[in-house]
């Protein structure tokens, strides 16, 4: 029974030992190229709020270079997730120490030390198989915890940055539904999903929204600017107010009209 069990958590924990040090092996980043691979280096758009603060630099330093790593080659460890190699050694490692464990339970099987409390006179304590065995596994739940830390280290890296971009994906979305539309609004389309209300599937309010959005820039932009816009945001503020009223009275098409109209007098200032 002794040999077995030997020989049972010494087969674990090589394999334990194995997942550590493939998971502590050097890997080099990968730059980011054109070649079959798509990243924008320019900060366009919206970008993500990646993680950052003392207390999450306290928690990931740890694995910041061995378990997450600058893949990109920004210098930045933030906006990137765990490599997922590495936390496959970590997964490894977690699967082989637990093995381990479940295996320990049955050193209450084997021989223990003599208690030397009943001995006269009293002996110098000598550990048995069980003592040894106990001793080991102690070992390994500690080494189960720190891999453990390892690997919510990871997972909430990994959440934050996929929050972050997430989030990002998001707001850029707005941005070129935005875009579009203003394009559309600047030839004052008349494609009927435009002026249609949003209660059939159509687009009016995003039209008013956008036109309204536009009219409050330009008039935090005059506060600023040495040249009066003041006349082209009268005229386009009362032509919204014109087609807010059309609205309400279901007359969709004329307001829609309005709405151009009002776009239009912010187009034609002149910078």
């Amino acid at each position: 029974m002794t040999r077995i069990m030997s020989r049972t958590l010494g087969a674990a924990l090589l394999l334990a030992v194995l997942a550590v040090a493939t998971d502590a092996a050097a890997a080099a980043p990968i730059a980011c190229v054109p070649a079959g691979i798509s990243c924008e280096g320019a900060g366009v758009g919206f970008q993500p709020g990646y993680p950052s603060g003392p207390s999450y630099d306290t928690f990931m330093g740890p694995a910041q270079g061995t378990h997450i790593l600058d893949a990109n080659g920004d210098g930045s460890y933030a906006d990137e997730r765990c490599d997922a190699d590495r936390e496959g050694a970590l997964a490894t490692a977690d699967a082989a120490l637990n093995v381990i464990l479940a295996v320990g339970t049955g050193c209450e099987a084997l021989p223990a030390g003599p208690n030397v409390a009943c001995v006269t006179p009293p002996l110098v304590p000598t550990p048995g198989p069980q003592e040894f065995c106990k001793s080991a596994l102690g070992v390994v739940a500690a080494a189960l915890q720190a891999n453990a830390v390892f690997i919510t280290r990871c997972a909430v890296q990994d959440g934050l940055v996929q929050g972050a971009e997430i989030e990002a994906a998001y707001e850029n979305t707005k941005l070129v539904l935005s875009r579009e539309l203003e394009e559309r609004l600047r030839a004052c389309d008349k494609l009927l999903g435009l002026w249609l209300p949003r209660r059939v599937g159509g687009r009016l309010e995003e039209v008013r929204d956008l036109v309204a959005l536009r009219i409050r820039q330009y008039q935090a932009a005059d506060a600023q600017s040495a040249n009066d816009w003041s006349p082209e945001i009268g005229r386009a503020t009362r032509k919204l107010a014109l087609g807010d009223a059309r609205q309400s009275g279901e007359e969709f098409k004329e307001a829609y009209r309005l709405y151009c109209d009002a776009y239009r007098e912010l187009r034609d200032i002149h910078l």
